[in-house]
């Protein structure tokens, strides 16, 4: 489970063959603390996140750049080669996704 802003409006995508769709997305979380000299440190971390038919659908209707999102799911790792390196994909197969901004406090343009 995160709790964050998202980075951009979620790019969707439609598979022709079966009709489905598949919605990506980053959040941020941050976490802030102080060092022991008093110094506040506040520490940003992104998540790349998908979803599929349903609730990618109602990702692309109220999901946009900036709103504040709970996200729940599982951790997911997709391994491949690219230029004969092995390489790890991590992301978070949603679940389940809540838009916690109010609807009235963002931009629904959708506008990055």
């Amino acid at each position: 489970m995160i709790i964050g802003h998202v980075g951009k409006t979620p790019d969707i995508v439609e598979f022709e063959h079966n009709n489905t769709l598949k919605a990506s997305f980053t959040v941020a979380t941050t976490e802030k603390h102080k060092k022991r000299n008093g110094e506040e440190v506040v520490e940003t971390e992104w998540h790349k996140g998908e979803c599929w038919a349903k609730l990618a659908s109602i990702v692309e209707e109220c999901v946009r750049k900036g709103v504040m999102v709970y996200v729940e799911g599982k951790q997911k790792h997709d391994q491949y080669e690219k230029h004969g390196v092995q390489k790890t994909h991590s992301f978070i197969q949603a679940t389940e996704i809540k838009v916690l901004t109010p609807k009235n406090k963002y931009n629904e343009s959708g506008n990055d």
